[in-house]
């Protein structure tokens, strides 16, 4: 049996697409957990619905306390042998479930992962209708690619360090959770969990379906995004003082270079938005300082994606002084 981990915040308007999603699996042996995480709107009562619509589903209330919990919960309730997380506002391809489940079984892998599909109102989730052979990693190396953010070997697609996209054997991910109260929590633990599989199984094909949506992820901005700092100042620690491999340590210093790159510039474009601009300063200058620890090395690094090496690059010529958040552009 396969768990499926819905967590849902105020999810009415999506809900019910991502939940017919799994019901159109070509698999039956499943069970969804809905996680209400507190919503204020009718999503407790969409999620009611459909237990009573079908025995697979269960529902649990909890007090709202954001989406590592809602799955941490999901996690405690699982019965599966298997396990998968969905978030409410995205859907799966009718043959996830069974496409994930074949590579797993065929080629041994404990995960299995696919890529995704970016969709919206405006622009429907198409179903690709051939589903390719999976590629088969060792754990190391699909950390690797996961890190260094490159195409798997042999495909055109990326292996994401999402935590949804990918089918677990659950007992991976015994004694593991994901952080509380952050955000890039999928950043924050993928590695430990792909580091236990001896095989991760890639199927190139876009099997699940994720939304683009004004109050997306993606399309927000807060300084709560800087959190990935944090995430990827713990990875950098965890492969320099628990691993010996170099190229995992090298891998984890180029995703924390990208990340403080990233945030510089959403800082950049988005100063005025600020409205703790001493904060949003400080982030800016912490942004600097690692960047230019690490823009010799990453330059230097012929793995590192040509944007993290050109990001390296223009480094050089970043200025000494700080950047005001509160001048103009």
């Amino acid at each position: 049996m396969v768990s499926i981990i819905v967590p849902a915040y105020n999810a009415e308007k999506y809900l019910t697409e991502c939940v017919e999603s799994i019901f159109s699996q070509s698999v039956s042996d499943w069970e969804l957990l809905l996680v209400d995480d507190g919503s204020v709107d009718s999503t407790p009562a969409l999620c009611d619905s459909f237990v009573a619509r079908d025995h697979r589903v269960r529902t649990i209330h909890r007090q709202n306390g954001g989406l590592s919990e809602a799955r941490n919960t999901g996690m405690r309730h699982a019965i599966g042998e298997y396990v998968c997380f969905l978030d409410a506002d995205d859907v799966m391809h009718s043959l996830f479930l069974e496409s994930t489940l074949k590579a797993i079984v065929s080629t041994g892998a404990e995960i299995a992962g696919v890529s995704f599909a970016l969709f919206s109102d405006s622009k429907p989730y198409k179903p690709q209708k051939e589903i390719p052979q999976p590629v088969v990693m060792t754990g190391r190396q699909a950390i690797l690619h996961a890190l260094y953010q490159t195409k798997a070997p042999g495909t055109k697609k990326k292996l994401a360090s999402s935590a949804w996209g990918k089918l677990y054997k659950t007992e991976i991910w015994k004694g593991l959770e994901f952080r509380s109260g952050i955000w890039y929590e999928d950043l924050d633990v993928f590695y430990k969990v792909w580091e236990r599989a001896s095989k991760i199984a890639f199927i190139p094909a876009d099997l699940i379906g994720y939304r683009q949506h004004p109050d997306s992820f993606l399309h927000t901005f807060t300084l709560r995004r800087a959190d990935v700092l944090d995430v990827t100042d713990r990875l950098e620690t965890y492969y320099t003082t628990q691993a010996t491999d170099p190229h995992l340590i090298a891998a984890a210093r180029t995703r924390r270079f990208a990340a403080h790159c990233n945030i510089m510039l959403i800082m950049l474009l988005n100063r005025r938005k600020a409205c703790n601009k001493k904060e949003a300063e400080e982030i800016m200058e912490r942004c600097s300082k690692v960047i230019k620890a690490l823009r010799h090395e990453i330059l230097t690094n012929k793995r590192a994606r040509f944007k993290d090496r050109a990001g390296g690059l223009l480094a050089r010529f970043m200025p000494n002084q700080r950047q005001k958040v509160t001048n103009s552009p």
